[in-house]
């Protein structure tokens, strides 16, 4: 009979500490997901600001077709710069 309470109470506390365990991890986990997100944003709202809301829009577009693509929309679409997008397609030929 002691055995099995003693068995018991061991088991209750390897169970809270697995408990504790994953709960830390846990937490380490959301909170670098929490930062990644974070960045994330943070890079979204600095190119929004810094190339403007079209080429933002211009970006989300791009992201639906293949990169040979993608240049040549570039091109197109952003005509206030289009010798940045012409050497660089040159390069990837």
């Amino acid at each position: 009979m002691a055995k099995l309470v003693v068995c018991k109470w061991y088991t209750k506390k390897v169970k809270n500490l697995l408990k504790g365990i994953l709960y830390k991890l846990r937490s380490i986990i959301y909170t670098k997901r929490n930062i990644f997100v974070r960045t994330k944003r943070k890079l979204r709202d600095w190119s929004y600001f810094s190339m403007g809301r079209n080429s933002t829009i211009l970006l989300q577009k791009l992201s639906y077709f293949p990169l040979s693509k993608q240049l040549t929309l570039m091109q197109v679409e952003q005509n206030s710069r289009p010798f940045v997008f012409s050497s660089f397609s040159r390069s990837s030929n």
